[in-house]
């Protein structure tokens, strides 16, 4: 955990920092400029000699000077000299003033630098020789600049020389350890025109005093104006880091700062910016410069038929029984479902439904059956079948109407027609037709035979236009049909004699069987069926059924 830790808090050090690394171009040979004015740093030293001679005497003293007339109190000449630290130094002197038959010595005496005059009142001497040819002493060339005054003095003699010296001694600044080459081998140590120290002038790709960093902003990698930082690697580092100018990020500042990169839109809104201004849009429910603020979508009142709850970025409707939506806005039809059964009519209602049920069903979804004969609506001797949503009143054979006390007449009205008689058998009938007409209900007229070829005894065929048509003869009655309509007659009672004979003898065994109830309803079933049938050819027969409807 701990080697975890550590690795953690060296990555965002890492990223803290921001430095970036990048390998450096290839660099240029490094080499000197032939037509440099620069003095180069000499790593061998040197002897410099120094000729003092009567043309660069700085001022004399005493009378016994040769080709000397007068006395010389001011600084006249002053040799000047530059050298290296390290370097020798040695002084000729060559006058005619100097005797070689006495003793002559020579003085080094300080002088002062801004001293333009030969005062030697506060001699300080440096170094003394006897010899018109010597070297100065090494301590004495210490670097910086010296003022010497070099003052020949012959014993005997009233002729004093004094020459003024300006020495100036260079030293480098161009060796870090004296085990390493001048500027790091990158770079060469010199100066301008002999003027101040030594120091070095770096090769192009590297830097520092003494030329040891390698410069890892060469070819300055930062762009739009960055500025360019080189971290101190040595000589094979070339890692840099960019201080961007306001707007502008990334390793070499190529990319512009937006305002938007910081996030500032808060609640999922978008952000839209440069480098000085940004914008927000906000996600619905939210408002304010950042999206901050959540809008209370609820003081629209946006539920029409329930409560509203207000969330982040929207709402929420809490609809009341009945009503449904997004918004509340419509009411469910319960009625869309058709839970009423059994022919029950659906009433919508908020929340609800009703069902108007039909004559014998009730209940809320008119599920449960109700016996429309209970009680009995039929009057007696009637008896009540329940047929579902209504129930009918059965009347016995041969009676109809309210409380089957009617006797039923088939032939009443008549039903036979053109002139047709209507012969009665319980609750049925016959129709006895006129001559010329035929049918149940005598309602087709005969059509008479194909006439016979006319022969002499023929009376002929009636004239056209007597009154009918061709191809259709009128019958005539005559005495000659009546016997023929008198046998029918008879054929007629006859027959109905036989019906009411067999129909005697079924009311028998009806009675008989009044108790078997299979046979009732056989007998009741061919009842309705003849009474129905001669309800439909008798429109103004009063019926057998009586039905009622409850409400």
């Amino acid at each position: 955990m701990e080697v975890v830790r550590r690795v953690r808090i060296w990555i965002l050090l890492c990223v803290g920092l921001v430095i970036l690394t990048d390998a450096s171009d290839s660099l240029p040979a490094c080499s000197r400029d032939a037509n440099s004015s620069r003095v180069e740093w000499r790593m061998q030293k040197q002897r410099t000699q120094i000729y003092l001679n009567s043309s660069n005497t700085a001022c004399f003293s005493g009378v016994k000077c040769v080709n000397l007339t007068e006395n010389n109190k001011e600084v006249a000449t002053t040799v000047s000299l530059v050298v290296q630290k390290g370097d020798e130094i040695e002084i000729l002197i060559d006058t005619d003033e100097m005797d070689t038959n006495v003793t002559n010595q020579i003085n080094i005496i300080s002088k002062t630098e801004s001293s333009l005059k030969c005062d030697l009142e506060k001699q300080n001497i440096l170094m003394s020789s006897q010899m018109k040819n010597f070297s100065l002493e090494e301590e004495l060339l210490k670097p910086g600049e010296l003022n010497l005054f070099v003052q020949l003095v012959q014993n005997g003699v009233d002729c004093d020389l004094l020459w003024s010296l300006k020495i100036k001694v260079q030293e480098h600044e161009c060796l870090k350890n004296k085990d390493q080459n001048l500027c790091s081998g990158k770079g060469f140590c010199d100066n301008f025109s002999n003027t101040g120290s030594f120091s070095c002038r770096c090769c192009v790709g590297f830097v520092g005093k003494y030329c040891e960093e390698r410069d890892g902003c060469y070819g300055n990698p930062c762009q739009h104006g960055g500025f360019c930082v080189d971290i101190a690697e040595g000589l094979e580092g070339t890692t840099f880091q960019c201080l961007c100018p306001h707007g502008y990020r990334g390793r070499s500042c190529e990319g512009e700062v937006s305002l938007c990169d910081r996030r500032p839109c808060l609640n999922n809104g978008t952000c839209t910016g440069n480098q000085t201004t940004f914008s927000c849009d906000c996600p619905k429910g939210f408002a304010g410069s950042t999206c901050e603020t959540n809008v209370n979508e609820c003081l629209s009142n946006p539920c029409v038929h329930g409560v509203c709850e207000d969330g982040f970025g929207g709402y929420k409707c809490y609809c009341l029984p009945g009503y449904g939506g997004d918004h509340c806005e419509f009411e469910y039809d319960e009625c869309d479902s058709s839970p009423c059964i059994n022919g029950g009519a659906c009433e919508d209602l908020v929340a609800g439904y009703r069902c108007h049920c039909g004559p014998g069903y009730e209940g809320r979804r008119c599920q449960i059956k109700v016996d429309l004969c209970k009680p009995n609506p039929c009057p007696s001797p009637a008896q009540c079948v329940d047929r579902g949503n209504n129930y009918s009143c059965i009347c016995h054979p041969g009676y109809n109407g309210p409380g089957c006390t009617q006797h039923y007449d088939p032939c009443y009205p008549n039903p036979c027609q053109n002139g047709g008689s209507c012969w009665p058998s319980l609750d049925s009938y016959f129709c006895s037709c006129n001559p010329g007409f035929t049918g149940d209900l005598c309602e087709e007229a005969m059509v008479a035979a194909q006439p016979l070829p006319r022969t002499l005894e023929d009376p002929g065929e009636p004239e056209e236009g007597h009154g009918t048509s061709p191809g259709l003869h009128q019958h005539q009655p005559s005495d000659q049909d009546e016997p023929v309509d008198r046998w029918h007659n008879l054929y007629l009672v006859g027959t109905m004699l036989c019906l009411a004979g067999s129909l005697i003898a079924l009311v028998a065994v009806a009675c008989h069987c009044k108790f078997n109830k299979t046979y009732q309803r056989f007998t009741r079933k061919i009842g309705r069926s003849c009474s129905d049938l001669k309800q439909q050819k008798l429109p103004r027969q009063v019926f057998i059924e009586s039905s009622w409807e409850r409400f």
